[in-house]
């Protein structure tokens, strides 16, 4: 009896491995005799992580005789970390055979600056900032930087995204609150950098208000089991967005950030930071480019190269234009709480002689 089970059970054996072994053979033809498909290495669109690091940084110039593209060598050991982690969620929300095709580059390069300390490039959420850093990129050949990864950004060709020191000609933050540069903190943001500089963009509230809950909205995408984030840069939402309780929550919390990061950052040390109105970038783009490289020490020849080096256009993140501000987005007491946050705001910083345009920032 027990050698019958054993015949049986050795039997069962070779024809489960002669089973496997027709499958392996069959595999192994198809794949053989199966056409090849392209394959992408995200390796290959690092910004040269294998490039030799060099600490010496005697320039405060773009370098047109770096060795590595972009003159990556410039960057820490560290900011090359971060720029693998963000070409990381690039490839998460790409498909890898059409990286070639939509994955944007730019000759931007990093700066060789010995001591320069990183400069801020901050603002309210939906004030152009991502506009500014794409005309600031063309008029003086340097890199910017964020101090996150969005990887949106980097595959519209923002290489600098995660690099936040003085390798970049400035660094986009939201911050509140500014870290300088020589000030000891007692709960210091470990995340942020210490900047020696900083550029305020400001647009008025009513519009930046408006752009940026197009932003946040449009990146939550409904889908059967619950909400996908899609980070959208130009979609704008129905109009029934604009009669929730969200959207009421939200204006006063923007409002009071908007007039806490403008009195922060103004306040403590203004002769540090440059003023930029959203307003005169659009009216007036070449003279205000070429003032904030004035600010930032970038050497140009003359504002018509610069007018050449930002011709172009720009509307990669710009949304369609909307029909009209006023009532089908704003309340009567959403109007009059923002105008009166735009009044408290003007009148703080007249004590440090700096103002606000009332004439057109209490339009709404």
């Amino acid at each position: 009896m027990y050698r019958h089970k054993f015949r049986s059970s050795t039997a069962c054996k070779i024809v489960y491995l002669l089973c496997l072994g027709t499958v392996v053979s069959i595999l192994v033809i198809w794949y053989a005799t199966a056409p090849a498909e392209e394959t992408v290495d995200y390796e290959d669109y690092f910004v040269a992580m294998d490039a030799p690091l060099r600490d010496a940084r005697d320039a405060t110039s773009v370098d047109d005789n770096c060795e590595q593209r972009h003159c990556s060598e410039y960057l820490t050991s560290r900011e090359r970390v971060a720029q693998k982690k963000c070409m990381r969620e690039v490839f998460r929300y790409m498909d890898p055979l059409e990286i070639k095709a939509s994955l944007r580059e730019n000759p931007c390069r990093f700066i060789d600056a010995r001591n320069r300390l990183p400069v801020a490039l901050v603002s309210a959420e939906g004030s152009g900032n991502t506009w500014l850093r794409w005309l600031l990129e063309r008029a003086s050949g340097a890199c910017t930087g964020f101090i996150h990864c969005d990887y949106v950004m980097r595959r519209s060709g923002f290489i600098g995204e995660g690099v936040m020191s003085g390798s970049v000609l400035v660094v986009k933050t939201h911050s509140i609150e500014p870290q300088w540069n020589g000030v000891n903190y007692t709960q210091p943001n470990p995340k942020h950098p210490y900047f020696g500089s900083g550029i305020l963009m400001i647009r008025n509230p009513y519009k930046s208000l408006v752009a940026e809950w197009n932003r946040r909205i449009t990146n939550l995408v409904l889908i059967p089991n619950g909400i996908e984030h899609n980070e959208s840069h130009t979609n704008t939402v129905s109009e029934e967005y604009w009669r929730t309780p969200e959207w009421a929550s939200f204006v006063q919390v923007y409002m009071q950030a908007w007039k806490e990061r403008i009195m922060n950052w103004l306040l403590q040390d203004h002769a540090k930071v440059h003023v930029v109105y959203y307003e005169d970038l659009q009216t007036h783009t070449v003279r205000e480019v070429t003032r904030l490289l004035d600010f930032l020490h970038i050497d140009y020849s003359s504002p018509r190269d610069v007018a050449s080096s930002i011709s172009g256009g720009y509307t990669e993140f710009k949304r369609p234009h909307a029909k009209s501000l006023g009532y089908e987005y704003y309340t009567l007491e959403q109007i009059y709480f923002i105008k009166s946050m735009i009044q408290k705001t003007n009148e703080l910083l007249k004590r440090n002689k700096v103002t606000l345009d009332l004439d057109r920032y209490l339009q709404v």
